[in-house]
């Protein structure tokens, strides 16, 4: 059965997540059942598109799945859903974070495959598109830190609210070829 990480009403995940105010929570967000399961809907377009299954990784993993053809891993890949359009150019980049860059990369190594089966997959929403990115591709970027939360009440930024990410350009992700039907 697979484990997944505590609701945040439990009292196990408030007492994991407990801490100082000036120290903040472990986990930002926790994910909701909307958040899995429009995941869940990302992999199965996956599945079709690159004719494979998906083997889905826990929670709290670094990468999110797996794509498995004949029986062997093809490619790792890390899911992301965004309010963007890549055709009209909301924005001129989408931002990858390095920790789960390097952790796909780890992960591809461990199954013999090169950087190229590290892959970032992003669904644009106001497209209803797939884009993808090799991780080894990301590194042309230059390594930013960000925000990545909204701002505490406090006042106070706290090295967990900020990530080391790179700006991907919109024009280096390619769009997944799907069949319609």
């Amino acid at each position: 059965m697979k484990r997944r990480a505590p609701d945040v009403d439990d009292p196990e995940r408030q007492a994991l997540v407990a801490a100082p105010e000036d120290f903040g929570p472990l986990f930002v967000r926790g994910e909701t059942d909307d958040d899995r399961e429009r995941q869940r809907r990302i992999e199965r377009r996956l599945a079709a598109a690159w004719a494979c299954v998906i083997q889905s990784l826990p929670d709290l993993s670094v990468v999110d799945c797996l794509c498995v053809r004949e029986g062997k891993v093809v490619a790792v890949c890390e899911v992301k859903y965004r309010l963007l359009s890549v055709r009209r150019r909301t924005f001129p980049n989408i931002w990858v974070e390095e920790a789960k860059r390097l952790g796909l990369i780890a992960l591809a190594a461990t199954y013999h495959l090169p950087p190229q089966a590290a892959l970032f997959v992003v669904h644009a929403a106001s497209d209803d598109a797939l884009y993808y990115i090799p991780a080894d591709v990301a590194t042309a970027s230059p390594l930013e830190m960000r925000e990545r939360t909204a701002p505490r009440a406090s006042g106070l930024t706290l090295p967990s609210d900020r990530a080391c990410v790179r700006l991907v350009p919109i024009d280096r992700w390619r769009l997944l070829r799907e069949m319609r039907t």
